[in-house]
């Protein structure tokens, strides 16, 4: 009987994905609270403040709310164990891989800096999808229909 019931649980090697997930979500809404910090401080302090925003920071800022909120659901579907999380979090983790070629490809930093950008979502998705596709597991946690 506890096995039946600790396998149903989000336990053992089903932590570092659900860690993994909750660093990322509190890295996005960190970038989220500064884009809307940054915006509040350009429209209280510039007259005409729309000639100091981008089309790119607009661009950046409404990704960071769109991670920040698909993030969330993700989040709901693994601590509800819906039976949709594995491939979501599978699409969320090709999300932040794209984002992270994006930041390689078109942003103005250093290569080491944008390869640490790139690294975590490499190795998050080289490491997750393979044990979300093949675990037992993860098949006999993810069950609800939520």
């Amino acid at each position: 009987m506890t096995s039946v019931y600790s396998a149903n649980r989000i336990t053992g090697w089903l932590l570092v994905p659900a860690i993994y997930l909750l660093l990322t979500f509190l890295a996005v809404c960190s970038m989220t609270v500064m884009y809307c910090i940054k915006f509040y401080d350009i429209v209280t302090t510039i007259n005409n403040w729309t000639n100091y925003i981008t089309m790119a920071w607009v661009l950046s800022f409404a990704i960071s709310i769109a991670m920040t909120l698909f993030s969330v659901h993700v989040l709901q579907l693994m601590f509800s164990r819906s039976k949709h999380f594995p491939r979501r979090f599978t699409i969320w983790l090709l999300v932040l891989l794209l984002l992270g070629l994006k930041t390689f490809a078109f942003s103005p930093i250093d290569d080491n800096t944008a390869l640490q950008v790139l690294a975590w979502p490499l190795l998050g998705a080289g490491f997750f999808v393979p044990y979300l596709k093949r675990s037992q597991r993860v098949k006999m946690t993810f069950t609800q229909d939520r």
